[in-house]
C-alpha cells in the first residue's frame, strides 16, 4: 500500500542571525521546552526538516538553521572541514543564548553534532545521529573523489534535473520532493 503524506501548508518562517561572521537562516518553533538544534546533512538545507518539526514543537523549542555553505546562509570561501562546522554550530548557538541544547543531526549533520558533543559535552543534553557520518575509520568512496581539486569541484556542481533525480533516491516517499 502507497504511503500517503501531505506537504506541510505553510513553511516556517524564516529568521536570521550572526554566527560569528556568518549571516544564518534559521527557523524557530515551539514555544516551551527543552532547545532541540536540527543539524542537516550534505547537500540540504532547513527544509529537509519540515516533516520532523510539527511532532518536536509539542515539547520543544526548536531551531532548524541552515549550515554555512549551504540554503539560505553564507557560503565564504573558506575550507569547510567537520571543525570549521563545529565552530559554526557553536556560533549558532552562543547567538542564541542557548546554554544546553539536544542535537539531532542527519548524515554530515550528525557527525557535525557528534564532533561537537566530543568538543562541548557541557554544552549537549541528549545527542541524536540519523545515519549519521563520522561513526568508523572508512569515509565512502564518493566523499573521497569530492575532496580532490577540480574533481570535487565537477561533482558538486550539478543541475536542477540532477538535484531532482538525487532527491528523489534519497528519500522513501518520493511524493515530498517538490
Amino acid at each position: 500500500m502507497k504511503e500517503k503524506m501531505t506537504i506541510p501548508s505553510q513553511m516556517p518562517q524564516d529568521h536570521y542571525i550572526r554566527a560569528g561572521d556568518i549571516n544564518t537562516r534559521y527557523w524557530v518553533l515551539g514555544n516551551q521546552g527543552s532547545p532541540v538544534i536540527l543539524i542537516h546533512g550534505l547537500g540540504a538545507s532547513a527544509e529537509i526538516w519540515m516533516h520532523n518539526v510539527e511532532v518536536l514543537v509539542t515539547q520543544h523549542r526548536v531551531y532548524v538553521p541552515d549550515l554555512v555553505g549551504f540554503g539560505r546562509s553564507d557560503k565564504p570561501t573558506v575550507s569547510y572541514s567537520p571543525y570549521y562546522f563545529t565552530r559554526f554550530i557553536n556560533d549558532f548557538i552562543n547567538a542564541l543564548n542557548i546554554e544546553r541544547a539536544s542535537l539531532v543531526g542527519q548524515s554530515l549533520g550528525g557527525g557535525i553534532a557528534l564532533l561537537y558533543t566530543l568538543q562541548f559535552p557541557d554544552k549537549v543534553d541528549k545527542l541524536v545521529l540519523v545515519d549519521s557520518t563520522g561513526l568508523g575509520k572508512e569515509v565512502i568512496f564518493t566523499l573521497k573523489l569530492m575532496s580532490l581539486p577540480i574533481i570535487g569541484e565537477l561533482m558538486t556542481r550539478s543541475n536542477r534535473l540532477e538535484v531532482s533525480l538525487f532527491f528523489k533516491l534519497a528519500v522513501r516517499n518520493p511524493v515530498v520532493i517538490t
